[in-house]
């Protein structure tokens, strides 16, 4: 399960141009917070999307999926970064079934039936475009401006 989220050209020359501002050394962390930023409103949508907890999908024993959600950054080689919005395993294993849907399954037999797929990540980035948008550049901005307090 997987969705992306990119910025257009526009905020990309804007975010490169803040960036040039401030030491190589500083850029990434600077660009990071900025997506962590990004990320986390991107979470809090997709939490309010997720039913209440108790609903039939919760694994007893586990936590309830909407409390396994988490935002984590990664970079990936040079200047690489991305923002990862998602369950947390193992708790959080079952959440694909409930964004693209899957086949029913009663008492270890299949049904032939479908259960329905919702989407909610998706409608979770969908919904919050232009509120990520800004909160990668005040991430950034923020990051920046402690850059420049240390040096």
């Amino acid at each position: 399960m997987a969705v992306t989220l990119q910025i257009n050209d526009a905020l990309f020359n804007q975010i490169d141009k803040e960036l040039a501002s401030i030491g190589v050394f500083h850029r990434m962390p600077a660009l990071k917070a900025g997506l962590k930023a990004a990320g986390e409103i991107v979470e809090d949508r997709y939490r309010g999307n997720i039913p209440m907890p108790g609903y039939p999908g919760d694994k007893p024993g586990l936590k309830p999926l909407r409390d396994t959600l988490q935002t984590k950054v990664k970079e990936y080689g040079l200047g690489r970064v991305v923002a990862i919005v998602g369950a947390a395993y193992p708790a959080g294993a079952h959440a694909h079934l409930l964004e693209e849907g899957h086949e029913k399954v009663l008492w270890g037999r299949r049904t032939g039936g479908k259960v329905q797929a919702f989407h909610l990540l998706q409608k979770a980035v969908d919904a919050t475009k232009m509120a990520v948008d800004d909160a990668v550049m005040h991430g950034i901005r923020a990051a920046i401006a402690e850059a420049k307090k240390a040096v």
